[in-house]
């Protein structure tokens, strides 16, 4: 699989998720903690779609340098249609379903997969890229364990508990 395509599909996602995180802000507006959250995820995820943005560059002016990636590219449009679907959700779900929802995204093994396998395709001499996809994953775990502490503080998971499988 053609790095471009895959970062594309990765761009897509982490616009989605901000997106996605955006809404959130708005719809717990009035609880400002939870809103407050949500702003701050949202504003991270653009800033990784802007990342990946980057990304694109730096790989589109070095292709030669990157071989094909053994990328399970269904899995990464797959997370962006779940994204989509609780995005466009007729009803807005409750902020226990939503800090739920967002555990689960963030904890999404496509993503883990697609950040993993690209750093190993990386070239080593593209440092820069190879730092820049190390630090989107290193983001991701900030938001897991920022996630899992709201969600504890408010009792959506019991101390100790992992991150839910199905909200």
């Amino acid at each position: 699989m053609d790095i471009l395509k895959v970062l594309r599909a990765v761009e897509e996602v982490e616009g989605k998720l901000g997106s996605l995180y955006a809404s959130y802000c708005e719809w717990f507006k009035s609880d400002p903690e939870a809103a407050a959250l949500f702003n701050r995820l949202s504003r991270e995820e653009s800033a990784h779609r802007n990342a990946v943005r980057f990304q694109i560059t730096m790989a589109g002016q070095n292709r030669k340098d990157f071989k094909d990636l053994e990328v399970d590219l269904e899995a990464i449009r797959g997370l962006a249609t779940l994204i989509d679907q609780a995005r466009n959700a007729k009803v807005p779900p409750t902020l226990e379903e939503a800090v739920k929802l967002a555990l689960q995204f963030e904890n999404e093994e496509a993503a883990k997969h697609y950040r993993s396998t690209l750093i190993k395709a990386s070239n080593p001499n593209l440092t820069s890229l190879m730092k820049s996809f190390k630090s989107l994953g290193s983001a991701d775990g900030f938001h897991l364990r920022s996630l899992e502490e709201f969600a504890k503080k408010r009792g959506f998971l019991a101390p100790g508990t992992e991150v839910p499988i199905n909200p």
